[in-house]
C-alpha cells in the first residue's frame, strides 16, 4: 500500500504503475493507494485489481456511503440482499464511470477487464472491525 498524506497529492502514470506493480506481487492480486491521512472523516482509495482478484461481498453500516468512480478498465458491481440474493448489478465502463450507494446494501466490485483501476470513497473514519460486515453466505477470500 502506498500512502500520500501530503497537503496536496495527485496520482498519475508512475503511481498508477506503482501500485499495479504491488497488485501483480500481492496473493490478492490487488494494490491500494490512500490519499487521506489516518482518521480522516473521508477516506479516499485509488484501487488497482485484477480480473483474478476477488473481494468477498460485504456491507457498512447505514450511516456511511461508498462511491467508486471508474478511471480505467470495466468493474461490475454486484448488489445483494441481506440473504444474498443478487438485488442489482452496475457495469462501470467509460459510458458509466461511477456509483454511490448509501450504506447497509451486501456489494461486490468484480473486475471484468484485465486490470481495472478505480477510486474509492467512504465515510470515515474507518475501523474494519467496525465498517465492513463480510456476507457469511458467500466465499471467504482464500489468501
Amino acid at each position: 500500500m502506498i500512502i500520500l498524506d501530503a497537503e496536496i497529492s495527485t496520482v498519475g502514470p508512475d503511481i498508477l504503475e506503482m501500485v499495479k506493480e504491488q497488485a501483480l506481487d500481492d496473493p490478492k492480486k490487488r494494490a491500494r493507494v490512500c490519499v487521506n491521512h489516518e482518521g480522516a472523516a473521508v477516506q479516499e482509495m485509488v484501487i488497482v485489481m485484477s480480473r483474478d482478484s476477488y473481494v468477498r461481498p460485504h456491507r457498512h453500516p447505514r450511516i456511511k456511503s461508498e462511491s467508486y468512480h471508474l478511471i480505467d478498465g470495466e468493474l461490475q458491481v454486484k448488489v445483494f440482499q441481506k440473504d444474498g440474493t443478487l438485488y442489482r448489478e452496475f457495469k462501470l465502463n467509460k459510458k458509466t464511470p461511477f456509483i454511490r450507494m448509501k450504506g447497509g446494501w451486501f456489494h461486490q466490485p468484480v473486475p471484468l477487464s484485465e486490470w481495472v483501476t478505480y477510486h474509492e470513497v467512504y465515510e470515515g473514519p474507518f475501523n474494519k472491525e467496525k465498517d465492513v460486515e463480510y456476507a457469511t453466505w458467500a466465499d471467504a477470500e482464500t489468501v
